[in-house]
């Protein structure tokens, strides 16, 4: 968990910022190594429109500010709301269209909504990298990072509906989210 508090310090020339966590029954100090500055604004910038000082809250409500965006090419997006389906404090965003409650269904689709034909179920969230809660330990998921959190994406489509795994999987990527190489 990240208590709201970081400092700026100057090293060897760059700047750091270190983020006080507390975990395990501990507060600790994290350093973030500096960046590029960007001259004009005198911040690091990072890749995909977010800089060093958005902070989790504002990255999770910059994606779902995006989703929204897409509601009028895909209609199971249709009740999406970036307000309604982010949980900016769990900094999850999820949302349910026309899903029908699992039956019989082995793993992590087996424990969420499951989408009718022209539905769609879908769970973007960040999260310490050692957590084990269930839907965090996925195998078959692809290990994507924003700063120092784990970015879970799970989605289940409907057949009858265009594919939406592409256009979020944009937006992340628009948004920061990498892969941990």
């Amino acid at each position: 968990m990240v208590v709201n508090a970081y400092a700026m310090t100057s090293v060897g020339g760059g700047c750091y910022r270190k983020y006080l966590f507390y975990c395990g029954g501990r507060l600790s100090w994290r350093t973030i190594p500096p960046r590029t500055l960007a001259p004009s604004r005198g911040k690091a910038i990072v890749e995909g429109g977010m800089d060093d000082n958005t902070d989790y809250p504002q990255a999770i409500r910059l994606i779902a500010s995006d989703i929204e965006g897409l509601k009028s090419s895909y209609p199971q997006l249709a009740d999406f709301s970036a307000e309604g389906h982010c949980d900016v404090a769990g900094l999850v965003i999820e949302y349910g269209y026309k899903t029908h409650r699992a039956e019989g269904r082995p793993g992590w689709a087996g424990g969420v909504p499951n989408p009718d034909n022209e539905g769609v179920w879908f769970r973007i969230d960040f999260h310490d990298p050692d957590s084990m809660e269930q839907i965090h330990t996925q195998p078959l998921t692809e290990d994507l990072r924003y700063r120092d959190k784990k970015v879970s994406f799970l989605i289940l489509q409907g057949s009858d509906t265009d594919d939406l795994s592409q256009p979020l999987g944009a937006i992340l990527e628009k948004r920061g989210i990498r892969p941990n190489r």
